[in-house]
């Protein structure tokens, strides 16, 4: 038998702690949304570069700030295996609230906003109770919420919610201030997404949500209230549709009726793309934001490109599609094969190498 022979092939050298836990937090499933945003980065960068001019930039990380504070609600109800489909509503009251209680008077602003976010959140306990206590399908519920809230809407403050049908203009100063390109609103975005993000994976009251909505009879048998966390992830997803109805309002300046009805697929998307499992479960609220970075960067891309509502519509049907199935064969372990492969490769050439000499 040769030198060579007898010499087994070598190994690649064990993953340390520290390398385990990044795999583990950063599953293949996660890592779609980024891969899908440097692609769409460098295919602006190459054909649509006016995309990254700075006023572009701007609105651009304004817009995916509003839909990652919606979309962090709508994390919360599919983390604890629900979908909220009242978004667009409750998002369109609040920002309606605005309007009608201050009439463009600054002096009004913070009693509307407090009314704004008392009355999302009502309604989220509302949908909470519904679902998590009566038992009722979350679908059917929150659909039901969703046409209900768009009524009482119009009938209390009615398609231009007040006489200006603007909102006051600290608000519309506030939305519109940017630090470089980004803007004020992405950056309040970011920080609650983080802070957010920091809660649920280093707090006891977060790791027990994301415990409740992975495997119900288990947490309930060491101890958790499932219920309880049930009925608190929809009011506090109430909460954040209406700081985005909010800051949405302040965008706009002037919305009306139809100022959240985008939100409804739009926050599904953004919550698919970032990896999360639309059964439950544990998920990526940074990934979550990353999606909606994409999203509005296409959104930005296609009008700049001149395509048609259509298009982005077909678009974003697409979107959601590739999102869920690259989710499910991420949790296959499909994705993981996929993603990994190049490591793969590269290993058994350097064990090829090393065999052979």
């Amino acid at each position: 038998m040769s030198v060579e022979q007898a010499m087994p092939a070598a190994q690649p050298p064990p993953r340390s702690n520290a390398a385990r836990d990044l795999a583990f937090r950063f599953a293949p499933r996660y890592r779609v949304v980024w891969l899908a945003l440097a692609a769409l980065i460098i295919l602006c960068l190459v054909s649509k570069p006016a995309v990254f001019h700075t006023d572009s930039l701007t609105l651009i990380t304004a817009l995916a700030g509003v839909l990652a504070i919606a979309s962090a609600g709508q994390l919360l109800v599919i983390m604890s295996g629900g979908i909220d489909l009242s978004v667009p509503s409750v998002m369109t009251l609040a920002a309606g609230i605005i309007v009608h209680h201050t009439n463009a008077h600054n002096g009004q602003l913070m009693g509307a906003i407090i009314l704004a976010l008392v009355v999302s959140a009502g309604i989220g306990l509302l949908n909470g109770l519904l679902i998590a206590v009566a038992k009722l399908n979350a679908v059917i519920v929150t659909l039901a919420m969703a046409g209900a809230i768009a009524g009482v809407t119009l009938l209390w403050l009615g398609t231009s919610f007040s006489n200006s049908g603007n909102v006051p203009a600290n608000l519309a100063s506030f939305c519109s201030k940017h630090v470089g390109f980004l803007s004020l609103v992405g950056i309040v975005a970011l920080v609650l997404v983080v802070a957010l993000a920091l809660i649920m994976r280093t707090t006891r009251v977060g790791r027990s949500y994301i415990a409740a909505g992975t495997n119900r009879v288990a947490a309930e048998i060491i101890g958790i209230r499932v219920t309880w966390y049930e009925i608190a992830g929809y009011v506090f997803a109430g909460v954040l549709y209406g700081v985005a109805g909010i800051f949405l309002a302040g965008l706009l300046t002037s919305p009306d009726a139809t100022v959240g009805s985008a939100y409804q697929l739009t926050t599904i998307i953004a919550v698919a793309l970032g990896g999360a499992a639309l059964n439950g479960g544990p998920a990526s609220l940074i990934g979550t934001m990353a999606g909606c970075a994409f999203l509005s960067l296409l959104s930005q891309y296609l009008q700049t490109s001149n395509f048609s509502a259509g298009v982005s519509g077909v678009t974003n049907g697409v979107v959601l599609v590739v999102a869920v199935a690259m989710v499910t064969a991420g949790s296959g372990g499909r994705l993981q094969r996929w993603v990994s492969l190049p490591s793969q490769l590269a290993r058994r050439r350097t064990n090829g190498g090393s065999a052979a000499g």
